[in-house]
């Protein structure tokens, strides 16, 4: 709807079709100026929404390479076995690096970058709208005015011409009528032609200022479309500006997602896959075997002479237990009076004699030595 204000002579005409030539057609022209301000908006949303996306991926990959990495270390995986399980973790915390990158990129090179256009190119006047699209506005308003104006007039004459006919050929009616009514006096007739005269004479009359008026606006159509195409061609490079810049942040945008060209991104799956590769069922078979199986070390039983002597139980450092376990030497029947504390007793009453050491133990209180007193 075009935004002139009322005349004299009336409101200017509506546009008659969607018609770029129409008058007020030209908003739409302007509302694009408006509607890149918005699309920029829409377009660091849209970059924002996909740092989120990237961000939380990576999060996810992060955290599901702790969980496995944690479970594989204390699950009953080995090995080489083990490190294969292990490989896929490191994997996982290395795309999210790629991933994390990606993320501050974006925000980088892409939704900064628009938010810097957007301000530079889009001047925010103190009540609303922009200075942009303000001055776009005013300068077709200018050009179009002149072709309004006298497009309103031409309506004008066009209304009173159709009118005039009408009327004319009301007035012929009625004097043919009267013509045939034999009851109408001649006078009545007689002022029926009259009118006919008078309405033939506006027909004509009205006529030449429609005729006037179509030749005025046909002759100033040139300039007006001279003028409006300046106007428009403006908006046009606007417009330009826009589209090629934001074709420019549509790859700066592919740069920052295509991991296809990030060297580390396929050298992260060589890596995984050479850590598999280095699996070797052979290798972690061999190590269970002698760490738990069938080459492991073993105190086979052998025979001993009996030595009265001999009745404590050896014992060994830690890493002769650990790796050959203990080895009983003696063992002696227990007797009917054995005390069974007594041997616990012993060594309670020895722990808490500071002045005691281990040359003040008497064997004599082994419970598994023979009692040869049992009356003792």
């Amino acid at each position: 709807m075009s935004n002139y204000a009322p005349s004299d002579e009336g409101s200017l005409p509506q546009p008659s079709s969607d018609s770029f030539w129409e008058v007020g057609n030209y908003k739409t022209t302007v509302k694009r100026m408006e509607d890149g301000y918005r699309l920029c908006n829409e377009l660091m949303t849209m970059v924002k929404e996909r740092c989120e996306i990237e961000k939380s991926y990576a999060k996810a990959l992060k955290h599901w390479a702790k969980k496995w990495n944690k479970s594989v270390e204390e699950g009953p995986e080995y090995g080489t076995m083990s490190s294969g399980w292990k490989s896929f973790c490191t994997e996982a915390e290395r795309v999210h690096d790629l991933h994390m990158e990606v993320r501050d990129k974006l925000i980088s090179d892409v939704q900064e970058e628009v938010a810097t256009w957007q301000k530079e190119n889009y001047k925010k006047l103190m009540m609303t709208g922009f200075k942009e699209t303000k001055e776009a506005d005013d300068a077709f308003r200018k050009a179009q005015k002149p072709w309004a104006k006298m497009l309103q007039r031409v309506n004008q004459s066009k209304k009173a011409y159709h009118t005039a006919c009408r009327n004319e050929k009301t007035a012929i009616n009625a004097e043919n009528n009267g013509k045939k009514d034999t009851s109408i006096s001649p006078d009545k007739v007689k002022a029926l032609r009259d009118r006919v005269e008078k309405c033939k004479a506006e027909t004509t009359k009205t006529k030449d200022k429609y005729d006037k008026g179509l030749q005025e606006i046909n002759g100033y159509n040139a300039k007006y479309m001279e003028d409006m195409t300046l106007q428009f061609q403006k908006c046009q490079e606007f417009e330009e500006k826009r589209l090629q810049f934001f074709k420019q942040t549509l790859l700066n945008m592919h740069q920052c997602l295509d991991l296809s060209v990030e060297q580390r991104f396929p050298q992260i799956y060589t890596d995984l896959q050479q850590s598999i590769v280095k699996v070797e069922s052979g290798q972690d078979l061999k190590f269970w075997a002698k760490n738990h199986g069938t080459e492991m070390g073993m105190n086979w039983p052998q025979f001993e002479e009996y030595n009265p002597e001999l009745r404590a139980i050896t014992k060994k450092s830690k890493k002769n237990v650990a790796n050959e376990g203990i080895t009983m030497t003696n063992i002696t029947p227990l007797t009917e009076n054995y005390q069974p504390n007594s041997y616990h007793h012993q060594q309670a009453q020895d722990s808490q004699n500071s002045s005691g050491s281990v040359d003040d133990y008497d064997d004599t209180k082994n419970p598994f030595a023979e009692d040869d007193n049992p009356t003792r």
